[in-house]
C-alpha cells in the first residue's frame, strides 16, 4: 500500500465516491489535503483508505482485493465508516468483539431558513454574548477538532461560541470543511445547558453559512442533537451507524 500524497488525491475520488455518508469528512481529506491516504497505486487504485485526525478511517474500493483484510487489520481504534454491507462484515470478521456501534441521524439542512435563524439568533440569555471563535479565543473554543492548530482553524474554519464573564462555555464550530461544507460540533457546558445557548449559538453559525453558500452537515449521535437540529429548522435524513474500534 502507498501514501498518497494530496496532489495525487484525485485518482481516489471514484473510489470514494459512492459512499453516501459523512461526506465532509471523506471530501475534506480528498479535496483540501487534511488527513492521511492510503491507496495500492497512485493512478490506478482497487483499493483505499483515508483517516482523519486519529479519530475517522474510510475504506473504499474493493472489499474482495487480496490486501483489504490486511488494510482492516491494520487499523488504529477509530470511527469506522464501512460504504457496503460488504465492508462492515470484513470489519466485524477481522476484528470481533473489539467493535461497538455507533447510531447516528443525518439531519439535512435544505430547508433551513434565515429568518427564522435570525429569530433564534437574537434570544440571547441575560448575562451572555454570542461571538464569533477569533485566534484569541480560539485555544479554549476549539476543543477536540481535526484542525492542526488553532491557527489553521481560524484560517480555513468557523465557529461561534456564548461567552460568560469572557469565557467561552457554548460551541459551535466546524470540525472540519471540505469546498463546499462544514461537519457541525457542538458543546455546551454543563452548568450552563437547558438556558437556549446551543440553540442561539448554532443560530449564529448557520446565518453565516447560509449567507456565505457553506453547507453545514449535522450528524446527531443523540436525540438532544437530533431535536435542537431540528428546532433550528433540519430535517431527518435517514439513520446509519459507525462501527468503532475500541483499543
Amino acid at each position: 500500500m502507498l501514501h498518497i500524497k494530496y496532489k495525487n488525491r484525485s485518482a481516489l475520488v471514484e473510489l470514494f465516491a459512492a459512499h453516501p455518508r459523512q461526506r465532509v469528512i471523506i471530501d475534506a481529506v480528498l479535496e483540501k489535503g487534511y488527513g492521511q491516504t492510503i491507496a495500492d497505486s497512485e493512478s490506478t487504485p482497487e483499493l483505499a483508505l483515508l483517516t482523519l485526525a486519529d479519530v475517522f478511517a474510510v475504506p473504499a474500493g474493493n472489499p474482495a482485493h487480496p490486501q483489504a483484510r490486511n488494510l482492516i487489520q491494520g487499523l488504529s481504534p477509530a470511527l469506522i465508516v464501512p460504504e457496503s454491507e460488504a465492508w462492515r462484515e470484513l470489519v466485524l470478521q477481522v476484528h470481533g468483539s473489539r467493535i461497538n456501534t455507533q447510531p447516528r441521524v443525518e439531519l439535512a439542512p435544505e430547508k433551513l431558513q434565515l429568518d427564522h435563524l435570525r429569530q433564534l439568533a437574537q434570544r440571547v440569555p441575560e448575562g451572555y454574548r454570542i461571538q464569533r471563535i477569533d485566534l484569541e479565543l480560539a485555544p479554549r473554543a476549539m476543543g477536540h477538532l481535526a484542525y492542526a492548530s488553532a491557527a489553521e482553524f481560524i484560517e480555513k474554519g468557523i465557529g461561534f461560541c456564548a461567552l460568560w464573564n469572557g469565557d467561552p462555555v457554548c460551541r459551535i464550530r466546524s470540525y472540519i470543511d471540505s469546498n463546499k461544507g462544514i461537519e457541525i460540533a457542538i458543546i455546551t457546558d454543563p452548568e450552563h445547558r437547558a438556558k437556549g445557548l446551543a440553540t442561539t449559538t448554532a443560530a449564529a453559525l448557520l446565518i453565516h453559512c447560509l449567507e456565505h453558500d457553506i453547507h453545514p452537515y449535522w450528524n446527531a449521535v443523540n436525540s438532544t442533537s437530533v431535536r435542537l437540529a431540528e428546532r433550528l429548522g433540519y430535517v431527518q435524513n435517514g439513520d446509519f451507524e459507525l462501527l468503532v474500534l475500541e483499543k
